[in-house]
């Protein structure tokens, strides 16, 4: 059995109590290696666009491009830090529209920056490393792609701020350069807690986990404007039973929300009936999810969609 899988979150075979029908949920092969050893190799998922899935193969310090829909992967050069040593602290993977190429980034933690082009053959380092010590990374290591640029969360290392102020850290596939960019103003709220920058409804997304008791989704309407942040939903955890961290995914088509339960079951969520329906996964143990397409693009830098 495939550790990968592939569910049609809009099928209503992908539901749970659907036990005759299976449709929605099918095995994916991953051509380079067999299954034991991509499960000996504690994978993690880098990011998806455009139908490719970028992997890391922590074991074996390898970061491969995968198109499930074609069973096409490129592994790429070895890299010269092992994550062992905990020596990277952000990756990113998109596509620069304006060369016309995909791209991976690595950062480490002193500053150095590396990316990967699929119309070349090596990594590369570039000039312009992120170069502002005061900002930290967040939990979230992986870039979230959006309007030609990759984003983590981040916030500002003051000794003297008992509540640290946090920040969008941005990189311009394109342009290949930092920047920063603010999170929601709500100075007199104590139960700003924001996680989980992502991609809703066509806007750049953050997740307020407020006191537990709600979880806020906020977008920006208007990419790169701070005042266009808006409250888009607010979802009250108690109508999530049994979940113990609410991470919204993605919508459907019908407005339904989809939602990861700490990596342990994935939950389709009605906003008017406020109510919550499981969706199979056919595992057991922790899983990661991503949203991906399918598509005839190549890891080996031909564009077709």
């Amino acid at each position: 059995m495939s550790p990968f899988k592939s569910l049609d979150y809009e099928s209503p075979s992908s539901l749970e109590d659907h036990v005759d029908d299976d449709s929605a949920i099918v095995d994916l092969l991953y051509p380079s290696m067999d299954h034991q050893e991509l499960e000996s190799n504690n994978v993690e998922i880098i990011g998806s666009c455009n139908g490719l899935i970028c992997l890391l193969l922590y074991n074996t310090n390898k970061i491969s491009l995968w198109n499930p829909s074609t069973r096409v992967s490129r592994d790429l050069p070895s890299l010269t830090c092992n994550f062992h040593d905990d020596c990277p602290i952000f990756n990113g993977f998109g596509y620069d529209w304006i060369n016309n190429t995909y791209k991976v980034v690595r950062g480490t933690s002193n500053g150095i920056v590396d990316v990967f082009s699929t119309s070349g053959e090596r990594w590369r380092r570039i000039n312009q490393g992120f170069k502002d010590t005061s900002i930290i990374f967040d939990d979230q290591e992986q870039g979230v792609f959006f309007n030609g640029t990759l984003h983590w969360l981040g916030y500002y290392n003051d000794i003297n701020e008992i509540k640290k102020e946090k920040t969008i850290v941005t990189f311009d596939l394109g342009q290949e350069i930092f920047g920063v960019m603010k999170q929601p103003m709500l100075e007199h709220d104590e139960n700003v807690n924001f996680h989980n920058v992502g991609v809703l409804k066509g806007c750049l997304s953050l997740i307020n986990k407020g006191n537990g008791l709600y979880c806020e989704i906020w977008v920006m309407k208007e990419y790169g404007v701070i005042s266009s942040w808006m409250k888009l939903l607010v979802l009250d955890t108690n109508d999530f039973e049994h979940i113990g961290y609410v991470d919204p995914i993605c919508f459907t088509k019908n407005g339904e929300l989809i939602v990861d339960n700490e990596g342990y079951q994935l939950v389709r969520y009605n906003i008017e009936k406020k109510t919550c329906q499981t969706l199979k996964n056919h595992n057991d143990d922790w899983f990661q999810q991503i949203v991906y397409v399918q598509s005839l693009v190549s890891p080996y830098g031909n564009v077709i969609f």
